[in-house]
């Protein structure tokens, strides 16, 4: 089993909107898998980071059930070596996603 695959945000990388947050989940897999080096890597926590806070579901408190928006904050995260918090993120997507929301989103 790869490396990659024990993390968790892994979980949720098809309720992503952007190409560019897979990739730096793929970056971060190559890696932990010895497959890229560590000046190769210096950049991507960086971008994870970007991607997160420009997700356009991160600014308004009502999109706090937007399964898309944590599981970017689960790989932001992720590549920045912030495992519970990845954890924490991939379990709110996984709830967001299963159709459940936050306590602060009215459905009606």
């Amino acid at each position: 089993m790869p490396l990659c695959r024990k993390v968790y945000a892994v979980r949720v990388r098809h309720l992503r909107e952007d190409d560019a947050v897979i990739e730096c989940l793929d970056q971060l897999g190559r890696y932990l898998a010895w497959r890229m080096s560590a000046n190769d890597f210096l950049p991507v926590p960086a971008l994870a980071n970007r991607l997160a806070n420009q997700h356009r579901g991160s600014k308004p408190i009502d999109g706090c059930g937007h399964a898309a928006v944590s599981a970017t904050y689960a790989m932001a995260n992720a590549v920045n070596g912030k495992a519970l918090d990845a954890a924490s993120h991939t379990a709110n997507a996984q709830v967001y996603d299963n159709g459940s929301y936050a306590a602060v989103a009215d459905r009606e």
